[in-house]
């Protein structure tokens, strides 16, 4: 299969297309209408969960459902069921402008979507179906929201999106009234990010080009990318939305190299990928020697990804998503090339970088921290993560006048292998559910300590109660004190009050 043209697309006028998304809204073809149906079978591959997902929509028989039948899910339907959903006028505006076919093989009564049409957070975002060819776009999905809601929350007039695709995260910062450039290899990314503009009447600027080449020059707040990150086996042809070299992590490494010098002062970087776990090298050493001194503090924070057998998998299924002919080879093209690397394990990852906003020298912190699941890294976590650093980057003078206080919700267990209370327990923090943090496992000891930082006006005071609950001079557990201040802080277990 081919990718569809999209030189007819550029026929429709705004006002067509203002038409277009209000109608979507008005019969149900929204993002709600995808909560209701995700769900479904998750975590299965969709050639086998698609079958459950089109039934519950025919069983739905709403005009949304009819709908995301044909743009979401692939499914044939009803040039009669299409009409009374979008009108006849609609209809017959999508059927001139090559989004809506007939049907291979039907006499005319059913037709089918050319391309993928996400409805996602109020705005609808047109890319291509997988499988179909080198240069196809890849649309939104729910590996996107972390960065869709920071492009959303972050103050920044200026945003840069490196490989934008269809605009997805790039529309999001515009809707807030951002000024935005999207850039993307693929010229025909370029021409469906600047149609969703169009679609969803939103202003940004979209430029062909490699990585940040278009933005040469110029300066930005913020910058977001989720780029290619598949590893690419030696025989196996590049797909430009999926491959970032045979470590899948070429590209995203070359962009790193080019971000401090487009990021303004106090700006911020985050980027979205998949990577390779390598014990010699731990990622954030890698990322922190391709800036190349530059003076941005870094924080890389990771999940648990899948397992090489189920990457091999999954990426597969990304190019045949039918399960086809090809799927079975590409899997264990993948699986063998993994296997020649040594990979055995994978983390899901953001990386982000910042420009100290106080025109610091050198970088203040880079580290690696694990967390329970990047979905769960909404604005106001990556906040109090990011603020939480910032404290802990204080020189001890000026750390000893500050507050903290351990975070809320937390759950403080101590556990023994018999009742006798005079063994010393095993201690842990269990952080409540919409916390991205893993549970911690602390000295028995520190116990005493949260809860002495949690009631002082200060980490000095809490240094000389400490002090006298030890019988000990301040001075001696000073040093003791700031050590675990910094470590609560760059760990989630205590927070900037």
């Amino acid at each position: 299969m081919s990718l569809p043209a999209i030189t007819r697309l550029q026929t429709l006028d705004d006002s067509c297309l203002r038409e277009l998304s209000a109608r979507f809204v008005e019969v149900g073809f929204t993002s709600d209408l995808l909560a209701r149906v995700e769900p479904i079978a998750a975590g299965f591959l969709d050639p086998l969960r698609l079958c459950l997902v089109r039934d519950a929509l025919v069983r739905d028989g709403s005009p949304g459902a009819r709908l995301g039948r044909l743009f979401l899910y692939s499914d044939t339907v009803l040039r009669s069921e299409v009409e009374e959903a979008l009108g006849p006028s609609l209809t017959g505006v999508a059927i001139a402008s090559g989004l809506i076919v007939d049907a291979p093989g039907d006499d005319g009564d059913f037709v089918r979507s050319s391309f993928q049409l996400t409805p996602l957070e109020g705005l609808y975002f047109l890319s291509d179906s997988l499988g179909v060819g080198g240069e196809a776009v890849m649309g939104p999905g729910q590996t996107t929201l972390p960065l869709i809601r920071l492009a959303e929350s972050l103050p920044g007039e200026s945003v840069l999106d490196v490989g934008c695709g269809p605009g997805s995260v790039a529309l999001f910062a515009a809707r807030r009234g951002a000024r935005v450039l999207g850039t993307d290899i693929n010229p025909r990314a370029i021409e469906l990010a600047r149609w969703n503009g169009r679609l969803n009447g939103l202003t940004a600027t979209f430029e062909v080009g490699d990585l940040t080449a278009p933005a040469r020059g110029q300066l930005f707040d913020l910058v977001f990318s989720q780029p290619p990150f598949v590893m690419q086996p030696p025989d196996m042809d590049a797909v430009t939305y999926l491959h970032g070299g045979a470590w899948g992590d070429e590209l995203v490494f070359r962009l790193f190299a080019q971000l401090p010098s487009i990021l303004a002062r106090a700006g911020m970087a985050a980027i979205l990928l998949d990577t390779a776990l390598r014990p010699e090298a731990p990622f954030h050493q890698r990322v922190r020697a391709a800036l190349g001194g530059a003076p941005l503090d870094l924080v890389v924070l990771l999940a648990k990804g899948m397992t090489p057998d189920v990457q091999a998998i999954a990426y597969a299924q990304l190019e045949d998503p039918g399960l086809g002919a090809r799927f079975a080879g590409d899997a264990v093209r993948y699986r063998r090339h993994l296997s020649r690397l040594g990979v055995t394990a994978f983390h899901h990852g953001m990386v982000l970088l910042r420009v100290p906003g106080d025109g610091a020298a050198k970088a203040r912190y880079s580290i690696q921290l694990l967390v329970r699941s990047l979905g769960a890294l909404r604005p106001e976590a990556v906040a109090t993560i990011l603020s939480a650093l910032d404290l802990a980057a204080h020189p001890d003078d000026a750390l000893l006048p500050c507050a903290v206080a351990w975070t809320g919700g937390t759950t403080w267990i101590e556990e023994r292998p018999t009742p006798d209370p005079q063994l010393e327990p095993t201690c842990r923090l269990r952080f409540p559910p919409n916390s991205p943090f893993l549970e911690l496992e602390v000295p028995a000891a520190s116990f005493r300590l949260f809860e002495i930082l949690g009631r002082c006006e200060s980490i000095e005071e809490g240094v000389s109660l400490y002090a006298e609950a030890c019988s000990c001079a301040p001075e001696e557990v000073r040093a003791e004190v700031l050590h675990f201040v910094r470590e609560g802080l760059s760990r989630g277990a205590l927070r900037p009050r």
